[in-house]
Order: C-alpha cells, then sequence, then structure tokens
C-alpha cells in the first residue's frame, strides 16, 4: 500500500509491492501460496458475503488478515464466514497476522489461531497454516488470478 512509506520499514514494504508489479520478482509473494489464490481483511470478506461483490471461492487458497478486532468478534465473524457455502468451497484456508488485538475483560480464553482452527474444523474447511500477510509493513504479495 502506498501508505506504507509514512511507516517505519515501508519503503521496503513498497519496493517488494513494486518488485512483484513491474518485475514479476517471485520472492515478493507469500512464500506458501498456491494458486488461485486471493487474500482478505477478515472482517471485509464476511461483509461481501451474499452481495453482488462476493468472490467465486471456488478450489482458492483463501488468506486472511484483520486488525484492531477483539478474539470474540473474531470468532463471531468465522461463524458467519465459514457458515457460507462459498467460502466451504475453498481448497484451504489460511491466517495471516491479526494484530492490536483490544484487550477483553473477562478474556475470552482462545486466540486467533484456536479461533480460526476450530471453526474450519467445524464446517470442514482444511485449515492451511499460517500466511505471512497483514495489515503491516512485512505483508507479502498475494495476487489474485483465476
Amino acid at each position: 500500500m502506498p501508505q506504507d512509506l509514512m511507516r517505519e520499514g515501508g519503503k521496503a514494504a513498497v519496493a517488494r509491492s513494486l518488485d512483484w508489479l513491474v518485475k514479476g520478482v517471485p520472492s515478493a509473494l507469500e512464500p506458501e501460496l498456491r494458486q488461485p489464490a486471493m487474500a482478505f481483511n477478515l472482517t471485509v470478506l464476511a461483509a461481501l458475503l451474499g452481495t453482488v461483490l462476493e468472490p467465486d471461492l471456488s478450489g482458492v487458497d483463501l488468506l486472511i488478515e484483520d486488525v484492531s478486532e477483539h478474539h470474540y468478534r473474531i470468532d463471531r465473524t468465522m461463524f458467519h464466514l465459514t457458515g457460507s457455502p462459498n467460502v466451504r468451497k475453498v481448497a484451504r484456508l489460511r491466517l495471516g497476522r491479526v494484530g492490536d488485538i483490544p484487550f477483553n475483560d473477562p478474556d475470552f480464553g482462545r486466540d486467533e489461531v484456536s479461533i480460526v482452527k476450530e471453526w474450519c474444523e467445524r464446517s470442514g474447511i482444511t485449515y492451511g497454516g499460517r500466511a505471512d500477510i497483514g495489515h503491516d509493513v512485512l505483508n507479502r504479495v498475494v495476487p489474485f488470478r483465476r
């Protein structure tokens, strides 16, 4: 994202993106990516479900990340997401970085990894592990291809 230039270490993030866009440098990509792939902010993807903007996720390596959401909100959103027949058609679901999680009192009792794993298991979606994406300057490129 161009705004990364304003963050510490952001110049490298922008350079990595441009390396992919201009030169096709494979090291800019998320390292364990399988095509076709799509990456979304969890909250945004959940909002797209059921609208004309909902993407076809059949056979997709789906990567999700989020920022500034409580664990209970991540749990609720995963319930919504994994209830979608479209989402259940993904090849696998991978979790990127989930940062700046607000403190909750009382503690929710589970972290984002256990929440995502549980909802994947409940819905028959393959959990593919962690992904190197997020709302930060370390974010890797995930080109959408169909």
